[in-house]
């Protein structure tokens, strides 16, 4: 299920926060309904984007309530970060502001690929270790650690999920653009019929 979603939840972060990055700027936090049969087997019924965090019984309060903290641990939010972020935003936008008038330069680190790979590995390495730090209640299920085989079947699926993804954001753009040429030449034809 959550491989199925993997393409459009890439998307949807890359749009926002476009590559390169640590992939720690931001997460989301789905929903899964399951409902239990008589034998307590387990059957999924949705995955929400936008999960209830009512807590109408105290079991609700203790599970959300550990849920939250140990989320908040592993995406590993600092409020001094957030300061610093909101100083480094509020900086940006001033010289943004004053570019024009002082022609400020901004400047960009020269990294070559070979620098920056190691640079993207070393921030992989940091990140998963802190995650396996700080999973608190979460277990790690991708990359699953010591199973070849089950790494293979996942990339596989990944692979699918991408083309189904790619193909259907493909198809969506091809229909607008149809849309679009079709509304043309309806205001050409109209144009003509009124001259």
């Amino acid at each position: 299920t959550l491989i199925s979603a993997q393409p459009i939840l890439q998307h949807n972060y890359r749009s926002v926060l476009p590559p390169p990055n640590t992939g720690m700027s931001c997460f989301e936090l789905l929903g899964m309904d399951v409902m239990l049969d008589h034998k307590l087997k387990p059957w999924l019924i949705e995955v929400n984007h936008s999960p209830s965090f009512t807590t109408d019984t105290p079991l609700d309060l203790a599970i959300k309530e550990e849920l939250i903290s140990d989320t908040i641990e592993l995406v590993g939010i600092d409020p001094k970060q957030i300061k610093k972020q909101m100083a480094e935003e509020r900086e940006g936008a001033r010289n943004r502001l004053w570019a024009g008038v002082k022609g400020a330069v901004t400047k960009k680190a020269e990294l070559t690929d070979e620098e920056f790979e190691q640079q993207m590995e070393a921030v992989l390495r940091a990140r998963e270790k802190h995650e396996a730090k700080n999973a608190g209640g979460y277990t790690r299920i991708f990359p699953p650690v010591d199973n070849p085989e089950l790494l293979e079947h996942y990339n596989t699926l990944l692979d699918g999920a991408r083309a189904e993804f790619q193909s259907s954001s493909g198809a969506v753009k091809a229909l607008g653009a149809i849309m679009k040429a079709k509304e043309a030449r309806e205001r050409r034809m109209n144009g003509k019929q009124k001259g």
